[in-house]
Parts: C-alpha cells; structure tokens; sequence
C-alpha cells in the first residue's frame, strides 16, 4: 500500500516494501526469476509525471504505470523466456544422459537456477519430459523431411541412418517408460512422413513391394533396442552395432521378391 496521502506538491520516489517481500526475495537461490511485477492502485488525486514518480493531481485519475515497472515487468517475462529455455536444454542434456532416474534438481543445477523457477514452468517431472520429447521428435520430423530431398531409392536409408545417430546421441530420451509421453500428432506425422519415404523407394524399385509401414516402425524400436542394450553392455558400449543391425534389415529390404 502507499503511505500517507501526498501533500500538494509532495513526491513518491519510490513504493514501499513489506517485510514478507524482502523475506521471499532473500529466500530464492541464484538464478531465480522474481516475482511477477504487480502495480499498486493510485488515487484519483495522484498521477504520474513524465520523470515516471507519483505527483499531486487536481485533474484526476493517474492512467500510466511508471516507465520503470514498466521496464520491470519486461525484464521479468524476457527473464522468464529466457530460463524456460534454459531449463528445457538442460533437460535435454540431463534427461539424454542419464535416462528416467535423472530428477529435476539434477535439471534445475544444470541450468544454473533454483528449483522455484523451474516449478514455476513445469509442474511435474512429466510436463517437462513432454516438453523436451516435443523438441525431440520436431527434429525426427525435419529428419525425414531433409531424407525427402534425397533420390527416391537413397531417402529411407538416410533416415534410418538419421534416426540411429539422434537415438544414439539422446539414448536416455526413448527409454520405453517414458512412451506414453511422447506427443501423440507429432509421432503420427513422423509416421506419415516415413511411410512417404517408404512408398518413394518401392515405387523407384528399391524397396520390396510386400514391406509396410508397420516394417519401418519396427526398424525404429529395434535400432532403440540395440542402442540401449549397446549402452547397458561396457562391453559393447561406443561400437555402434546398430549400424551393423541397419545395415542387415536393409538388405532384407532390397532384397527377395518385389
């Protein structure tokens, strides 16, 4: 609230704060974003001179908010924009690196703010995986579209080769327990867009007439299969044997009968 009434002629520089205020912001860890700006009501004896303070007014209402809440209020939501961002690349990396058991503290730390903040932008554990398997299958999809580019015979094996290298590179991304996650429209237009690639190769006599695009989605979750088995086994981790597995199905697929 402000204080008492402004005499004629009398400024207000500045808004007075309250304990509870200067309690919330000493609370919050580097890297959290304050507050959202709230512009308290003035008087109908009060407006705003163009040096933005609060002067006596005989005329009326004040109908401008200070040019430096103003400022505030714009800092606050770039800020904002800003930390979400961040908080969905770090997700990213975390969740690509260290699957499922990765928790959002191990997120909030690796994108340099407090947990408040990213509360504040994703509820749970869940909305955020959403979120980063949304970007993750944008680019599935921009993957097949640049396949599309290719020579009808060639554009199904670049996706494949494609969709291995994303899956390898963000392995803890497709982990099976996070499949209901995934956003549904954007895994049926990837869908869409490789059976396009699928029916360009056998009209181009690449591919055998008698795979379906039930064939290609399978190659996907064998090539996730392999990558996450390749992961697990020390012993095989970083010899990239899904390559060797693509390599076997698509054979299989030029092969044999058209």
């Amino acid at each position: 609230m402000l204080g008492a009434p402004c005499g004629r002629g009398d400024r207000v520089t500045d808004l007075q704060r309250g304990p509870d205020q200067f309690a919330a912001e000493a609370a919050r860890r580097p890297g959290d974003e304050p507050d959202s700006v709230h512009v308290l009501p003035v008087h109908d004896h009060l407006r705003l001179s163009d040096s933005s303070s609060i002067t006596y007014s005989e005329r009326g209402t004040a109908g401008t908010i200070p040019a430096s809440a103003r400022d505030r209020e714009v800092n606050v939501r770039r800020d904002a924009a800003i930390n979400r961002e961040r908080l969905i690349r770090a997700a990213e990396e975390v969740f690509a690196e260290r699957g499922p058991v990765a928790t959002l503290d191990d997120v909030a730390t690796a994108a340099g703010v407090g947990p408040a903040t990213l509360y504040r932008r994703f509820a749970n554990k869940d909305a955020l995986v959403r979120e980063v398997l949304t970007g993750f299958f944008r680019r599935l999809i921009e993957v097949a579209g640049r396949a599309e580019e290719a020579p009808p015979e060639d554009g199904l094996g670049i996706f494949f080769q494609t969709v291995g290298v994303e899956l390898a590179e963000k392995s803890g991304l497709s982990a099976p327990v996070w499949g209901e996650l995934a956003p549904t429209p954007l895994v049926e237009e990837l869908r869409e867009r490789s059976t396009e690639l699928l029916g360009r190769a056998q009209r181009a006599g690449a591919v055998r007439a008698d795979v379906t695009p039930d064939d290609v989605t399978a190659v996907v979750w064998a090539l996730r299969g392999v990558i996450h088995s390749e992961r697990l086994d020390p012993a095989h981790r970083g010899h990239e044997l899904w390559r060797r597995h693509l390599e076997t199905i698509l054979r299989g697929f030029r092969d044999g009968p058209a």
